[in-house]
């Protein structure tokens, strides 16, 4: 062997290992990024599912003063109907005796 090719050999093995280190890091970089945002979404994703779960409780307790609202409804609607049928008979027989002292 020459020692032009064994220069040749020498600096192609020195090409070969750099390659390999240069692989080596760059898949070293890729991995901490994949890592990074990896985590800053799973950070994110919690934060949002908390945020979800703390609504979902809000309209739960919403939903409950809408049918507390429309219970009190239903129940007032209920008593000014009673309250209106005793008005009416009172009404009724007032009328009546009032049209029973007419004739005499």
């Amino acid at each position: 062997m020459t020692t032009q090719s064994l220069r040749l050999r020498r600096t192609s093995i020195f090409c070969r290992n750099d390659l390999i280190e240069d692989g080596l890091n760059r898949e070293r970089v890729l991995e901490a990024a994949q890592n990074s945002i990896k985590s800053e979404n799973e950070a994110l994703i919690m934060e949002t599912e908390a945020d979800i779960e703390n609504l979902k409780s809000l309209i739960e307790a919403a939903e409950g003063k809408i049918e507390e609202a429309k219970g009190r409804i239903a129940q007032s609607s209920e008593a000014i109907a009673a309250e209106r049928d005793s008005i009416e008979q009172l009404l009724d027989f007032a009328s009546g005796v009032a049209g029973k002292e007419g004739e005499q």
